[in-house]
């Protein structure tokens, strides 16, 4: 199936950080992080099979771009409160027994990417935000958050173009996006 026969290249390399804030400036509880992704290739969807949904989790405009960026802080023993730069693909609505698959399928819900801004805060465009998590009981997480509702920003045309490198997403133009979840 699909439109053209051919191979395809892809590769993303992540440069990560993780920073424990209360070794460096005495602030207990407090990671910061931040990750990078150098992304090459051309993916398999739009070329060859021609379809709206990624065929690979890793599809995405070749850049070098800024994805995560934030702080967590911890809230007591059961809770943390997250500012900065990620996406919601992260943490929500994502299976936790699909990171085995390299396919998009087990990613962020094709129902969000489709009806959302830029397709929400989900790879490869992350968004300004902050999210809460509790666990009141050892198997039950609750978690909400809420994000800048366009990660790429105002304007036409393909979301990852407009914004290329990870930074148009800092503005807080448009709709909020809030979304929660009970995980058991």
């Amino acid at each position: 199936g699909g439109t053209a026969r051919g191979s395809a290249y892809l590769q993303r390399v992540g440069l990560i950080g993780d920073a424990d804030l209360g070794r460096l400036f005495g602030w207990r509880g407090a990671t910061a992080h931040v990750s990078v992704h150098v992304i090459n290739g051309t993916g398999l969807s739009t070329d060859r099979v021609g379809t709206i949904l990624s065929v690979s989790g890793l599809e995405a405009e070749p850049a070098v771009r800024l994805f995560n960026l934030w702080i967590e802080q911890k809230l007591g023993s059961g809770a943390s409160l997250r500012v900065g730069q990620f996406t919601a693909g992260q943490e929500f609505a994502i299976s936790p027994t699909a990171a085995l698959f390299v396919n998009s399928t087990f990613g962020w819900p094709a129902s969000f990417a489709v009806d959302l801004p830029s397709g929400g805060p989900a790879y490869p465009l992350a968004a300004p935000g902050l999210r809460l998590a509790a666990t009141p009981a050892k198997r039950v997480t609750l978690r909400a958050a809420l994000f800048a509702g366009d990660p790429a920003g105002p304007g036409t045309g393909d979301p990852q173009r407009r914004d290329l490198h990870g930074f148009n997403g800092f503005r807080f133009k448009g709709g909020p996006f809030v979304i929660g979840e009970v995980a058991t």
